[in-house]
Formats: structure tokens, C-alpha cells, sequence
């Protein structure tokens, strides 16, 4: 049995993939079956426990067992599980990836479906995520437009003087293909700000 639930992670997940135990749907065997099932496994190191509720199928390297890291975990969960996108970093983990800040964020803040509260600060391993409720529901046809205006709302207006900080935002907007169609739909869930900032950085687009 124990070899069977192995292959049915395997083929289903494969390896250096974080397995959540809501996911694991095999067959119709009870949850105490499962979770005794994937004790053993880790027990037998044909799987790792990362956290409660987290496996993994590990690989053989020269330093030992391969690790997954907490960034695929909380993008698997809370950002985008391969086949559907249901959130996107904020904060200054989004303004570095921009290039609009040098700054790593020690606790990154992801805006995701995943949550009904406005805020919430969750631990995975030895680390936390703030997780904040989107201002409308994130989808794969809107996640880059979102992006934009968070963008937008994050910075100060005078980021907007700074030739290179404004070809950071243009340049965004060019790569992911963002139409101001896209912007007008969604601009009304932003604050004021939002709107002041758009209308200055589009002169230039």
C-alpha cells in the first residue's frame, strides 16, 4: 500500500513539488489511512515533511535529500498552483521585483484569494507571509493589471519624477501586455492615489 499512495504522489505531483494533504484525493481511502500512510513514507524517507500539512517527494544529491523552499510553498498556495492564478506579491517583495526597490522583504505580503480576512499573518516552517484579501478577485486574465495598480498605489507620487523609476513601471506595463482597457475596469477597486498616480505616468506610455 505503502509503495501504491508513493507512485500515486509521484505521478500526480511529482518530485521537489510541495503535496499538500488537501490535495491528496486517492481513491476512496479514509483521511486517517492517508495521513498514517504518509507517516510512514517519511519515516522510510521516500517523503519529507516540511510542515504541517506539506510533504514533498525528495531527490538524492551530494549534500542529501533536496529541500524545497518556503517561496514555492506559499506561490503554490497562495499565489498559483501550475493551472490557476489566485494571487500576486505586494509590498517591497513587488516593488524589488519591479526594480523599484533594493529592499528584501524578510516577510513577504501576497494578496490572494486563499484569504476572506483584509489581513492575516500566517507561519510555514519558521518563516511568515502576510497574506491580505485582493481588492477584487485575482484571476489569470487580470493578475497583471492588479500587479500594475498595487504598483502604483505602493509608491510615492514623486517615484514618478525619477526617469529610471518610471521606465521601471512603463516597462512592466509594455512586458505583460497591459492595456489601459484592462486599467479602467479595475482602477475603480483603488483609491484616489491609485487614479492620481496613473494619470501622471501615462503622458509617457
Amino acid at each position: 500500500m505503502i509503495n501504491m499512495l508513493r507512485d500515486y504522489l509521484y505521478d500526480t505531483f511529482g518530485t521537489n513539488v510541495p503535496i499538500f494533504t488537501s490535495e491528496i484525493k486517492y481513491k476512496n481511502y479514509s483521511r486517517s489511512w492517508i495521513f498514517a500512510e504518509l507517516k510512514k513514507l517519511c519515516s522510510d524517507k521516500e517523503l519529507i515533511r516540511y510542515d504541517r500539512g506539506v510533504y514533498y517527494i525528495p531527490t538524492d544529491t551530494i549534500f542529501g535529500k533536496s529541500r524545497i523552499s518556503f517561496d514555492e510553498v506559499i506561490e503554490k498556495k497562495y499565489i498559483s498552483n501550475g493551472q490557476e492564478v489566485f494571487g500576486f506579491y505586494g509590498g517591497v517583495t513587488l516593488l524589488n521585483t519591479v526594480g523599484l526597490s533594493t529592499q528584501i522583504a524578510v516577510t513577504p505580503t501576497i494578496f490572494t484569494n486563499a484569504v476572506t480576512s483584509q489581513k492575516r499573518i500566517i507561519t510555514i516552517g519558521e518563516r511568515k507571509a502576510i497574506l491580505k484579501k485582493p481588492r477584487t478577485m485575482v484571476n489569470s486574465s487580470n493578475v497583471f493589471a492588479l500587479t500594475f495598480l498595487e504598483i502604483l498605489t505602493e509608491i510615492p507620487e514623486y517615484y514618478l519624477d525619477d526617469k529610471n523609476k518610471r521606465n521601471c513601471i512603463i516597462n512592466f506595463m509594455k512586458i505583460n501586455a497591459i492595456r489601459k482597457d484592462d486599467i479602467s475596469s479595475l482602477i475603480v477597486f483603488y483609491p484616489k492615489s491609485t487614479s492620481k498616480n496613473y494619470r501622471k505616468l501615462i503622458y509617457d506610455v
